[in-house]
C-alpha cells in the first residue's frame, strides 16, 4: 500500500473487490443471442460442469426464472483447453455476431478510454542496442539467426479462425502419444519450466523460450542431484520437453540444425547411467502355484463376498487372458474411458468359453481391438466360470447397468 497514487490504489481494490466498470457505452443495443460456438456446442456436458463451477464459487448468478434485463446481448460459448494442462476452461466471445448489421460488445467500448499495445522483442533489443556494446544488456542479445523462428507456426487467418480444423489438430495431438506417455510427457515438461522459472529465465505458454545445450544440460543436472530422479526417467523429461516444443512449432531443442543429436548432452546422459549404475529389477511373475493361493484363499472370505470375488476373477482372466495391469485397470475415475477402457459390454459368454474384447493395449497403437477366447477346462480355477461367476455378483450388487459401465469396480464404484 506504499503507492504513491491513492487513487489509483483505492480504483483498483474497489474494482477488484466489486468489479470493474465495463466501459460499454449504448444508447439502444438489439437484444440478440448468439449461438455458442462448435467448442461449446460438441462438449455440452464439459460446458454444463464448467458453468456449475463458476456458479459455486460466486463468478456468475443464476440460473433466473425471469430476465433481469430488458435488453441484452447472449455473446457466444466457447471451450478452449490448456496447450500442456490440457484443462478445460470457457470462453467468450465478446467480438460476435462478426457482421455489420448488428455490433458486438467490444464494438460497444470506447477505445480511446479502454485499449491495449504490446512491446514487440525487435522493440527491447532496439532499446537495449542503443545503449551501445559492453553494457550489461548487450551482450546477453543472442546472436541473429538464419531462419526466422515465427515462419513455422505462421498461419493464415483463415486457418486459424478455422474452428473445425483447429479442433481435429488438438485431437490429433492428443492421440499422437499414449495416455501415460502423455501424462509422464507432461510431468517431466513441468519439471522443466519450474526450473526455468527458478533460475531466472522468462516463460511464456504461447511463446516458449528458445533454450541451449548448456541449459538443457543444467536441467539433467537438478533432475539428478536436486529431485534424485533415474537415468531412465530423466529421458522421458527430455521427450517431453522435446513432444511439447514440437508441438508448438519449433525446432527438435534435442537435435542440431542439421538433426543430429547434441554431443554433450548425450556425453552427461551416459555420465549419470554410469554413475547410477545398472539396476536390473527381478521380475517375479505369478505362476499358477501361486494363483491357486490366491484364489483359495480369496474364497475363504477376506474383503467380503463381492470384493474377494473381484479379485479373484481379476487375477484369473488376466492369467488366462495374458493382461497387462493397463488393460483391465486405470489410474483413478477420470480415466476411464469407456471407449477404450474395459467395459461390461467387452465380456460375451457363450455355451462354453468367454469372449473378452480388448479395445487397445501397449502391442495394438492403432486401436484395431482384438478377441479374446477364454475357454472353459476342467479345473477349480476357470476363466470362463470365474467371469460367470462375478457377472452373477456384480448384477445383484449394482443391478443390470449399462453396457459402457466399468466391468471392475469396488463396492464404492471405484474402478
Amino acid at each position: 500500500m506504499n503507492h504513491p497514487d491513492k487513487h489509483f490504489v483505492d480504483y483498483l481494490c474497489n474494482g477488484l473487490q466489486y468489479g470493474f466498470d465495463t466501459m460499454v457505452k449504448y444508447d439502444n443495443i438489439k437484444t440478440m443471442e448468439c449461438r455458442n460456438n462448435l467448442s461449446a456446442r460438441s462438449q455440452k456436458d464439459t460446458v454444463a460442469d464448467l458453468i456449475n463451477k463458476e456458479l459455486l464459487n460466486g463468478f456468475v448468478y443464476g440460473p433466473f426464472e425471469k430476465l433481469p434485463f430488458d435488453d441484452y446481448r447472449v455473446s457466444p460459448l466457447g471451450v478452449a483447453e490448456g496447450k500442456y494442462s490440457f484443462k478445460k476452461r470457457l470462453i467468450l466471445d465478446l467480438s460476435a455476431p462478426h457482421n455489420d448489421t448488428n455490433v458486438s460488445i467490444n464494438d460497444l467500448i470506447d477505445k480511446d478510454l479502454c485499449s491495449m499495445t504490446y512491446v514487440k522483442i525487435d522493440d527491447a533489443i532496439r532499446l537495449i542496442t542503443n545503449y551501445g556494446k559492453w553494457t550489461k544488456l548487450y551482450g546477453k542479445i543472442p546472436p541473429p539467426r538464419s531462419t526466422c523462428r515465427e515462419a513455422a507456426t505462421q498461419l493464415p487467418e483463415c486457418l486459424r479462425s478455422n474452428v473445425v480444423l483447429n479442433e481435429t489438430v488438438k485431437q490429433l495431438w492428443t492421440h499422437a502419444v499414449a495416455n501415460t506417455t502423455r501424462s509422464l510427457y507432461n510431468i517431466g515438461f513441468s519439471h522443466f519450466v519450474r526450473f526455468l522459472l527458478l533460475n531466472g529465465i522468462t516463460y511464456n505458454s504461447h511463446d516458449l523460450p528458445l533454450i541451449s545445450e548448456d541449459v538443457l544440460i543444467y536441467f539433467i543436472a537438478h533432475c539428478f542431484k536436486v529431485l534424485k530422479l533415474k537415468h531412465t526417467t530423466i529421458k522421458i523429461y527430455l521427450c517431453g520437453i522435446r513432444h511439447a516444443y514440437l508441438k508448438s512449432g519449433y525446432h527438435n531443442p534435442l537435435e542440431t540444425p542439421h538433426g543430429e543429436f547434441l554431443p554433450r548432452l548425450t556425453l552427461i546422459l551416459k555420465s549419470v547411467k554410469r554413475i547410477q549404475g545398472s539396476q536390473t529389477r527381478t521380475r517375479l511373475p505369478i505362476t499358477f502355484p501361486i494363483l491357486q493361493e490366491i484364489c483359495l484363499r480369496m474364497r475363504k472370505g477376506v474383503f467380503g463376498k463381492y470384493i474377494d470375488c473381484l479379485i479373484e476373477t481379476t487375477c484369473i482372466v488376466a492369467f488366462f487372458a495374458f493382461l497387462r495391469c493397463g488393460e483391465f485397470t486405470v489410474m483413478n475415475v477420470d480415466k476411464f474411458d469407456p471407449l477404450t477402457s474395459l467395459c461390461i459390454s467387452d465380456i460375451i459368454l457363450k455355451t462354453d468359453y468367454a469372449i473378452l474384447r480388448l479395445k487397445e493395449s501397449k502391442t495394438d497403437p492403432f486401436r484395431k481391438g482384438i478377441d479374446i477366447k477364454l475357454f472353459k477346462i476342467d479345473n477349480s480355477i476357470c476363466p470362463f466360470l470365474a467371469l460367470k461367476r462375478f457377472l452373477s455378483i456384480r448384477h445383484s450388487e449394482f443391478g443390470i447397468g449399462f453396457p459402457s459401465d466399468p466391468l471392475f469396480i469396488t463396492v464404492n464404484r471405484k474402478l
